[in-house]
Parts: structure tokens; C-alpha cells; sequence
């Protein structure tokens, strides 16, 4: 006859292997760079902080909480920041002539563009398991056989296995100097299984500053 105790036991194990494995095998949301690239030119340039910000998106909903979200974030660290969605609100392509004339009558140094480069959806499958435990415990019967010492907290959990969707959202960022529209920095984000639109976003935007100021590529103008 199984004990009280043992039976909580098994109960017990059986849920938490179960939530483990769940947990291990979904992951979570996060978003880091998985490579970027900067020109030996511009090597901490500095003295950089009248940014223009473009993003390229398949809505214009979502055009404008990345630029604003970027241009909130460069300007929390002191520096001038424009959504192009400001000047320009369709999603139809801007015309060259009228953001370099943009750019000259702001001033602007610096031109950050965004755009999604690939979407991964991957089904990931775990197989079946089984899964044999115990827990010690001290005195009779654990002592007193071998068969109590091998049955006491004996516990196999069977697991039906299951399959999920691995989802990563890559995006490619670069900046440009507006004075002769040369590459400055390039980046490439993975952002891994994100809830939804802002899961990207906000990671995304949040390291693509970080990365910048830390190389001291922009930063506001010393007075």
C-alpha cells in the first residue's frame, strides 16, 4: 500500500518535472545583437547628436512606435532626434531630394535606418519521456530491506512530449553620415519569441542606443 506521503511525493514531482520541461524547452523573450560592423573612418566620432530616424515596416502603425521609441530613447542620452514620420507620414517612399533637403535645413549629422530582414518560425518538438526518482529518507523500512531502501519514494513520471513554436524576429539597423551617405555602423538584431510587436521594439530600440553611445558614435555636443 502507498503511503499518504508518497503519493504527495509522486504528485508533486509529476508537476514540477512537467513545468520545468515546459519552461526549458519554450524559452523566453530577448533580443541581442547577433553581429555588428564598424567603420575604421568613423571610429568614435563623437560630437554627433542632430540624428534623423527611418524605419521600414509594412505598416505605417508600426513605422511610428519604432522611430518614436528610438527617438525617445537618443534623446533620454541628450541627443536631437527626428521620427522621419514626422516630415513624412504615408508609408510611400520618401523622396530623395526632399530629405536631403531636410537634412540640410536641420542640421542633421547622422541617419539611422531600420528594417525587418527576416522572419523565423520554427516547430520544435520534444519527444516522450520517462522519468524514474526518489527521495531518502532515514530509518525503518529504509534501512531494513533492500526493497525498502529501492521503493521507498519511487516515482516514475511519464511525460507525453509536445510541440512548440520557436519564433525570431531579425532586424538590420545602420547609420549613416548624412554629409556623404557613407555606412558608419551596422547591426543585426534577433529578437527570440516576442509576445508581441513591442517585445521587438523596445528591446531592439533600447540596445541599438546602448551600442551607439557606448562606442561614442553618438553623443550629445559638448557646450
Amino acid at each position: 500500500m502507498i503511503s499518504t506521503s508518497t503519493r504527495l511525493y509522486r504528485m508533486f514531482m509529476a508537476s514540477t518535472l512537467g513545468a520545468l520541461l515546459f519552461c526549458a524547452g519554450c524559452g523566453g523573450p530577448g533580443t541581442q545583437f547577433s553581429g555588428t560592423w564598424t567603420s575604421p573612418d568613423y571610429a568614435q566620432m563623437q560630437d554627433v547628436d542632430e540624428v534623423l530616424v527611418v524605419a521600414v515596416t509594412e505598416t505605417e502603425v508600426r513605422r511610428r512606435i519604432f522611430e518614436d521609441s528610438l527617438v525617445s530613447k537618443l534623446q533620454n542620452e541628450g541627443i536631437s532626434a527626428y521620427p522621419s514620420n514626422q516630415f513624412h507620414e504615408s508609408v510611400d517612399q520618401m523622396d530623395q531630394e526632399v530629405v536631403e533637403a531636410l537634412i540640410k535645413e536641420r542640421g542633421i549629422e547622422a541617419v539611422i535606418v531600420t528594417r525587418v530582414i527576416n522572419v523565423d518560425r520554427k516547430d520544435v518538438v520534444v519527444p516522450p519521456s520517462t522519468t524514474v526518482s526518489g527521495y531518502p529518507s532515514y530509518g525503518s523500512p529504509y534501512y531494513n530491506s533492500w526493497y525498502g531502501y529501492y521503493s521507498h519514494g519511487y516515482a516514475v513520471t511519464h511525460d507525453p512530449g509536445y510541440t512548440y513554436e520557436e519564433l525570431t524576429v531579425s532586424l538590420e539597423t545602420n547609420l549613416y553620415d548624412s554629409a556623404n551617405g557613407k555606412l558608419i555602423w551596422s547591426g543585426q538584431s534577433d529578437s527570440f519569441n516576442p509576445a508581441s510587436t513591442q517585445d521587438v521594439i523596445g528591446p531592439t530600440t533600447e540596445i541599438i542606443v546602448d551600442e551607439l553611445v557606448y562606442q561614442k558614435l553618438l553623443s550629445p555636443r559638448k557646450k
